[in-house]
């Protein structure tokens, strides 16, 4: 399962928004994004950080995401979710309304993922294999975080994500 969750977020995000540009590089999958946008501890989940070298390095995408952290969300030794903190390149543009739909469509089960206002943050939520995804955009970094359908507190989990990562 967490590979598959770890897949889930990478693929959708970094597959998501193509330009006409050249091919971007990528270097460091993380450069950019602070170690510390994610705390240690999220409700009473652990987060760990996952290394995505690898699958950033094989990303042959026109992305406009130009880093990207993952980390895992675990009680105890179970995996109960993951949080994805990507970047956008300069030309990107996360604060326009079509261009976050763009983002969004690509992630998840639901071909429209439904927009909540949390915390007065806007949330887009979508379904994917036994887990709910939470998507929102913060300046020029996009967060996504899967919570498993196990969960019995994900809304709680949200709210205080959103309070917690790269603020």
């Amino acid at each position: 399962m967490r590979k598959a969750l770890m897949m889930l977020a990478l693929a959708g995000l970094l597959g998501s928004c193509t330009s006409g540009a050249e091919p971007r590089v990528p270097g460091a999958p993380e450069a950019g994004i602070p170690q510390t946008a994610v705390p240690p501890v999220l409700g009473s989940l652990a987060a760990s950080e996952t290394d995505v070298t690898k699958e950033f390095a094989q990303t042959k995408q026109r992305a406009y995401v130009t880093a990207v952290r993952l980390w895992s969300l675990r009680e105890g030794d179970r995996l109960r979710g993951t949080i994805q903190v990507s970047r956008f390149a300069p030309d990107a543009e996360p604060g326009d309304a079509a261009f976050q739909r763009s983002v969004v469509t690509q992630v998840g089960k639901s071909a429209t993922p439904q927009v909540r206002r949390v915390a007065g943050q806007r949330v887009y939520v979508t379904t994917g294999d036994r887990q709910t995804i939470f998507m929102w955009f913060r300046g020029i970094h996009f967060i996504l975080m899967s919570v498993s359908v196990d969960h019995p507190y994900p809304r709680s989990l949200l709210r205080e994500t959103l309070k917690e990562v790269l603020v």
